[in-house]
């Protein structure tokens, strides 16, 4: 099946803007969007889409979503962000309605996914130490490599590994080939 895309030159403009100012880490589709409204995306030149992606299931309740823009609205009127470095009133409500209803007794909420593969990463080098009974600092972590997650961290050094690294500063991400697979090692 062939198949052409038009682009007008509205579109053509927004993609120039951002091949000439923005550093390239994704290959998207010549398709600007500009708005949402429920299962809907419209771009630059008035065409409809159903958003089957979701914002890679970051919006799968639909784009602006009335009850959650409002919401948002209020919160941001009273406080827009806190970070982890201080408490705030909400939360530690949150917190015990989400282990209640799910049946769990901690959660750590996260902004991203970078966040969830790090704390992944601690949590599992602390299972291994404690419940395991892995030696000091000879624990290793082995992830493929090519995943999302390991875009995120560097420097990377070919071929080497660590003994052992500090809980307190997953900073050295290597990389190690074994047989025909290279995977990231984090001791």
């Amino acid at each position: 099946m062939n198949s052409t895309i038009n682009i007008t030159s509205g579109t053509q403009r927004f993609l120039a803007l951002e091949e000439q100012y923005g550093a390239h880490n994704y290959h998207p589709l010549p398709v600007v969007l500009e708005r949402g409204e429920a299962i809907f995306l419209y771009d630059v030149d008035g065409n409809r889409y159903y958003d089957f992606l979701s914002g890679y299931s970051a919006v799968n309740q639909g784009h602006c979503h009335p009850k959650i823009i409002t919401a948002l609205m209020e919160q941001a009127k009273k406080l827009t962000l806190t970070s982890r470095a201080f408490y705030n009133n909400l939360l530690g409500e949150y917190e015990k309605y989400i282990t209640a209803y799910f049946g769990y007794n901690k959660v750590l909420p996260m902004n991203t996914g970078v966040e969830a593969v790090e704390t992944a990463i601690k949590l599992s080098r602390k299972w291994g130490y404690e419940v395991k009974g892995i030696a000091k600092n000879k624990a290793k972590i082995i992830v493929c490599e090519g995943n999302f997650h390991v875009v995120v961290f560097g420097p990377h050094q070919p071929y080497q590994a660590l003994d052992g690294m500090d809980l307190r500063s997953e900073r050295s991400w290597l990389l190690a080939s074994i047989a025909s697979y290279k995977i990231v090692l984090a001791p």
